[in-house]
C-alpha cells in the first residue's frame, strides 16, 4: 500500500469515526430530551396549581416569583422542542403536513404573537406584499416557526425605535420573504455559520443569534424539507442585517 492510498484509508476511518459519534450524539440528545418532557410537564402543572390559588391563597409576591418560575419552564420546554427537531431534522423524520397557504396572513399572525416583545424594545414590525401570489404548499405551524425566529431575532437586535421590515413577493416559481433589521449587521465570515446546530458567531462588539443557536438551525431545516433555502445577508457591521427565505408557490408543487 502506498502512502497515499494510506492516507486515504485512515481519512475515511477518521470521516466514519466521526459520523457514528455524531449519531450517537444525536441520539443521545433526542432521548435525554424526550425524558425531560414528562417530568417538566409535571413541574408546570405543580407551578400553574399554586399560581391560580387551587391549593390555597397566595399573595402577590409569591404569585410574581411563581409566574417568573411558569415562564422559566416555558422557556426550557422550547429548548427542549428545538433539541428533538435538530434530531429529526438530522434523521429526515422531521414530520411536515403540507396544504396550500398564505405567507402573508402567517406573517401578520406571527407578528401579532410578538406584539408584547416589540413593545418591550419599542421596535416595529412592518409587512409588506410586493406582489404576485404568496401561496405556498407547507406546514403553518412550522412555517410560523420559522417566521417566528426570524421576526424574534430581527427585533432582539434592532435599536430602539427601528423598524423591522418584512417583504414578501411572490416571483417565477417561488415566493420570496424578506426580513430586514437596523442592528448592528454581521461580519461576512460569519454568515455562513450562522444556521449551524450550536453556533455561537459575533461581530466586533455584539454576538448575533440567541440562546445555544438552535432556532436558526431548525429554521433551516424546516425550510429545506419544504423544498426551499434560507441565508443571511449583511453589508457589515453597524449596517443591519436581511434574512431571506424561498418556498415554491403553491402552483409549482
Amino acid at each position: 500500500m502506498t502512502i497515499d492510498e494510506a492516507l486515504k484509508e485512515r481519512l475515511k476511518h477518521v470521516e466514519s469515526r466521526e459520523d457514528r459519534l455524531d449519531k450517537l450524539e444525536s441520539e443521545f440528545i433526542a432521548l435525554a430530551s424526550h425524558e425531560f418532557k414528562n417530568p417538566l410537564t409535571i413541574i408546570k402543572g405543580a407551578v400553574n396549581l399554586v399560581k391560580e390559588g387551587d391549593l390555597g391563597e397566595v399573595n402577590a409576591k409569591q404569585y410574581d416569583m411563581l409566574r417568573q418560575a411558569d415562564e422559566q419552564v416555558g422557556v426550557l420546554d422550547g429548548l427542549i422542542t428545538k433539541f428533538l427537531d435538530i434530531y429529526r431534522i438530522e434523521t429526515g423524520k422531521l414530520y411536515i403536513s403540507k396544504k396550500e397557504i398564505s405567507l402573508l396572513q402567517i406573517a401578520h399572525e406571527a407578528a401579532n404573537e410578538i406584539t408584547g416583545k416589540t413593545m418591550e424594545k419599542d421596535v416595529q414590525i412592518e409587512i409588506a406584499s410586493l406582489g404576485g401570489p404568496d401561496n405556498v404548499m407547507g406546514d403553518a405551524s412550522r412555517i410560523k416557526e420559522v417566521i417566528l425566529s426570524l421576526l424574534l431575532n430581527a427585533v432582539d437586535f434592532s435599536r430602539p425605535g427601528g423598524k423591522v421590515r418584512m417583504k414578501i413577493t411572490g416571483e417565477g416559481g417561488r415566493v420570496r420573504t424578506e426580513v430586514i433589521d437596523n442592528g448592528e449587521g454581521i461580519e461576512d465570515d460569519l454568515l455562513d455559520r450562522l444556521f449551524q446546530k450550536f453556533a455561537t458567531t459575533c461581530t466586533t462588539n455584539i454576538k448575533i443569534g440567541s440562546g445555544l443557536g438552535l432556532s436558526l438551525a431548525v429554521s433551516k431545516g424546516i425550510v429545506e424539507a419544504h423544498g426551499g433555502k434560507i441565508w443571511a445577508e449583511s453589508e457589515g457591521p453597524g449596517k443591519g442585517s436581511k434574512f431571506i427565505f424561498i418556498l415554491p408557490k403553491a402552483s409549482q408543487n
